[in-house]
């Protein structure tokens, strides 16, 4: 290369320590996905008080709701306070184990029944807009701590 350059190698001493706490702080991401499936849960029942989807979108309000008040997918709190997270090496799972909730995820008719009963969507698990940069953010974070030498 003709004038001036810098060549930096992975002989450095420094670097390679960093390289080496960026690769360890990658390869068991359970706290960072411990971290994430906590926000997951406390954006949900944030989500569930306001009763909105997690784009923002109201959900449509249930016959119960309208004929008496209260709060849609509200009655007992079963489904709200079901919520539940899972976090691994590479992985986090969020979710619930209450049967029902798939059919106001999706909408629907109870037991696919025949007949004008449908339930419509009121989606309580999907990423809002803000979402996915919250989660990049706990992972750079995690990273970084690795990458500077820090325990993960």
């Amino acid at each position: 290369m003709a004038g001036v350059s810098l060549r930096i190698d992975i002989e450095d001493l420094a670097l390679r320590r960093a390289l080496a706490g960026a690769v360890e702080a990658a390869e068991d991401l359970t706290a960072p996905f411990d971290e994430i499936g906590s926000y997951l849960v406390n954006e949900r029942l944030l989500r569930f008080e306001q009763g909105i989807a997690p784009d923002g979108t109201p959900w449509p309000p249930s016959q119960r709701v309208l004929r008496e008040g209260g709060q849609t997918l509200i009655l007992s709190g079963r489904l709200r306070d079901s919520d539940s997270y899972e976090a691994g090496p590479d992985f986090v799972e969020h979710g619930t184990n209450v049967v029902y909730a798939a059919l106001h995820q999706d909408g629907g008719r109870p037991g696919m029944a025949p007949g004008p009963a449908a339930v419509p969507q009121r989606q309580i698990y999907g990423l809002g807009p803000e979402d996915p940069a919250e989660i990049v953010e706990i992972l750079d974070a995690h990273l970084l701590q690795g990458w500077q030498g820090g325990a993960p």
